[in-house]
């Protein structure tokens, strides 16, 4: 960017200006910038003409690390959900773009997720047996909340993102992606159908047949890769 541009771009956020700017035009910008091929030059731009707090809501400027993440996410070809859900980590959940729902959808599980590290990470290595049936609970739980069987697309961008923002190694990734696939094949789909038809038609709660058939087939798998 030329110096002249640079200084009248600064000037234009020393006035105010930015913040007339409606949320859908933002938006779309935004969003342009973060399909680029390395979208933290939007965001250093921002910071060098002091637009960022205007623009985005967050004041406090990302580590160097955050915005690596995000160029890899454009590296590896990550639809603009999954660099949506690393921008808002990357801005401390202090985003105030009107971005569609899928992005909003995916940056909250994202957010949910990350916040669960220690737990899920302990759930997936436990080995001991009295202990096992607490991680299964707490997995199938887990899988429900990060909404696995109603968008297993969705649940593998969660993954990437994961991975990115270098909360889970690469081991822990491909455990919890060999689990999401075992776990909506159609044959444990069909399981499932076929317990949930069971419960209703006894009048019994189908949510909770479900979730006991479900992790029934999460304990199988766990033992197999175990």
């Amino acid at each position: 960017v030329a110096p002249e541009t640079l200084a009248l771009a600064t000037d234009i956020v020393a006035k105010g200006e930015t913040q007339a700017l409606v949320p859908e035009r933002v938006w779309q910008e935004i969003s342009q910038g973060l399909m680029e091929a390395k979208p933290s030059k939007m965001l250093r731009l921002l910071m060098d003409v002091k637009a960022l707090a205007s623009v985005t809501g967050c004041s406090a400027p990302p580590s160097e690390k955050m915005l690596e993440s995000l160029d890899n996410a454009a590296h590896e070809q990550l639809p603009l959900s999954a660099r949506y859900a690393l921008l808002t980590e990357l801005l401390h959940g202090q985003s105030s773009f009107k971005a569609p729902s899928s992005c909003v959808d995916l940056a909250r599980i994202y957010a949910a997720a990350a916040q669960e590290l220690p737990k899920l990470r302990l759930a997936i290595q436990v080995s001991n047996h009295s202990a096992r049936e607490e991680a299964i609970a707490y997995l199938t739980e887990w899988f429900s909340r990060m909404d696995l069987w109603r968008k297993p697309e969705r649940y593998q961008e969660l993954l990437s993102c994961l991975g990115l923002g270098h909360h889970l190694q690469p081991s822990e990734l491909r455990c919890l992606a060999a689990l999401g696939q075992e776990l909506t094949t159609p044959e444990a789909q069909q399981q499932v159908s076929q317990v949930a038809q069971e419960a209703q038609s006894l009048g019994r709660p189908v949510a909770e047949a479900v979730q006991k058939a479900r992790g029934l087939i999460l304990a199988g798998v766990l033992n197999r890769i175990s």
